[in-house]
């Protein structure tokens, strides 16, 4: 007894309802009354505690034998024990029961500390979104600031390579809409990152032929590895052409981008396989297996722990002039975890590196991809007449050609309340 008494927690005796028959120095010290006043009273004349139904049943649980342990905030306490652990242990006497010896340990200083925590932890939270909303913005603003010039040049590019009467001028536009690309695709690279980071990438999945889309990329790569002399070898079973629910701009990306890492790591006059096989996993689901394969400078084992972090590159004697912005792999490693794919690699030094890309794939009817093309091949403009609303004169003048080339009509509107009016009063088909 004389340990409960000298004990620096709440201690208390309570008999089998709940009335206090003992209590120690700390209970008097705290509450400010001495033991005759308090014996006969209950546990909930003293302590009144915020809303927790354990301490509510506190009384039926002691009598059913059992041990309450549990964490309370007290109401009428404003410093010490006002967030205390309170311990209920069931007494018997002659195996009948008799009451609970209750003590109350006050955690104030540690709850205070974890609430602070927690209130820092909100306000840092709220900081960062409203950080992210705001890169977004700029991000977005960044965007459209830097690809609408950009794909003016690229436009007018392909206008002069058109109109040009020699050669030498041929050659000044194309490597301006080669410079004007690459700088376009770097842009495109850092915004896709960002989407993917912020988990802003929505799929959006058509019917796909996927023959098709492997000669699309196929065409892409080989006018690139051609520069380098660098020869692409494509190899697939026949039950690789099939007609696929695919996200076909997300899929030509992660293909892209690898394939490029492929063709940009090569050596000059060197050659990249791609290998291309459809497979079931072990619980029989389909999947595109994939496995591109350069003969170049291959990749160290460091770099391969990193290899699909953002803005990495290893340095190597083709690193310092290939054009990079260290984004392709993590941006494509991204995409399948999107996709629900993934990424593996085998490389040496010296010797070359082995991409697998593992695709789910997702089979329809071929049919379904035919009558896509069907409806594609039935779509004329001849005689079409389309409102564009455009502030920009240079857009307007590349989208006014570009429409005009597959024989449709075009007017300008040069804001949205112009717009609004022109196409009330006449008819267009866009």
């Amino acid at each position: 007894m004389k340990l409960v008494q000298e004990s620096r927690d709440i201690v208390m005796v309570l008999d089998q309802d709940c009335r206090i028959i003992k209590i120690n120095k700390e209970f008097s010290k705290i509450l400010k009354c001495d033991e005759t006043k308090a014996i006969g009273n209950r546990i909930y004349d003293y302590i009144n505690v915020i809303n927790n139904v354990k301490y509510d049943s506190l009384n039926e649980d002691l009598l059913s034998g059992e041990v309450v342990e549990i964490e309370i905030e007290i109401d009428n306490f404003k410093d010490k024990y006002k967030y205390s652990n309170l311990i209920g242990i069931p007494t018997y006497f002659r195996d009948k029961f008799f009451g609970a010896v209750v003590s109350i340990r006050d955690r104030t200083s540690d709850a205070i500390k974890e609430i602070e925590k927690s209130k820092s932890l909100e306000i840092a939270l709220d900081n960062a979104e409203k950080y992210r909303k705001e890169k977004d913005e700029f991000y977005a603003r960044m965007s459209h600031d830097m690809r609408t010039p950009l794909n003016a040049v690229i436009s007018y590019s392909d206008f002069g390579m058109n109109e040009a009467e020699n050669d030498e001028t041929v050659k000044y536009f194309k490597q301006i809409k080669e410079s004007s690309k690459y700088l376009l695709g770097l842009i495109d690279d850092v915004l896709n990152f960002i989407k993917l980071e912020n988990g802003n990438i929505a799929l959006n999945e058509q019917p796909v032929m996927y023959d098709e889309l492997v000669k699309n990329v196929c065409t892409i790569i080989k006018a690139r590895a051609a520069l380098k002399g660098v020869e692409l070898e494509v190899n697939s079973d026949d039950s690789t052409w099939q007609c696929q629910m695919f996200d076909e701009l997300r899929i030509k990306q992660i293909y892209l981008n690898v394939l490029n890492n492929a063709v940009k790591y090569s050596n000059p006059n060197g050659k990249v396989i791609w290998n291309q096989k459809y497979v079931f996993d072990e619980n029989d689901k389909p999947y595109f297996k994939n496995e591109i394969i350069d003969y170049g400078v291959g990749m160290t084992d460091d770099f391969i722990k990193i290899m699909f972090e953002p803005y990495t590159r290893e340095q190597n004697e083709l690193s310092s002039y290939e054009e990079s912005s260290g984004l392709g792999l993590s941006i494509a490693k991204s995409l399948l975890d999107v996709l629900g794919g993934k990424i593996d690699c085998i490389s040496k030094v010296g010797v070359g590196t082995k991409m697998i890309i593992n695709i789910p794939a997702k089979e329809l009817k071929t049919e379904d991809c035919f009558e896509k093309a069907k409806e594609k091949e039935k779509c004329s403009y001849k005689g079409s007449r389309v409102l564009i609303v455009e502030d920009n004169p240079i857009n307007y003048n590349i989208g006014e050609k570009l429409l005009n080339d597959i024989n449709i009509e075009t007017e300008n509107a040069i804001d949205g309340i112009v717009g609004v009016k022109m196409a009330k009063e006449s008819n267009y088909d866009a």
